[in-house]
């Protein structure tokens, strides 16, 4: 990160497959981002691994906690997740297919 510009970073954030890399802008420049109700949402199943949602999100945990994924997500669907009810990767070595 230390030699790569803002619009390398902000390209590798956005192209993170499980959607673990976030960007927070300063709030005194930046833009307001688009609320989560108006955003189109299109979700894929990754052969052998999570549900993927490329569009920003919401989610809520089951203790009520509202958490925001402004590049979209990665639900675990293998089980295997240490931050299930995100992906951490585990599919890849747990032997999940689905």
């Amino acid at each position: 990160m230390q030699n790569a510009d803002s619009d390398e970073i902000e390209a590798t954030v956005r192209a993170c497959p499980s959607g673990a890399l976030s960007l927070k802008k300063d709030e005194q420049t930046s833009e307001p981002s688009p609320s989560v109700a108006t955003v189109s949402s299109h979700v894929m199943i990754m052969p052998n691994g999570p549900l993927r949602l490329k569009s920003p999100c919401r989610v809520t945990l089951q203790d009520g906690t509202e958490v925001d994924k402004p590049n979209g997500i990665a639900i675990c669907r293998c089980g295997g997740s240490s931050k299930y009810p995100f992906c951490d990767g585990s599919h890849k070595t747990n032997g999940f297919k689905g």
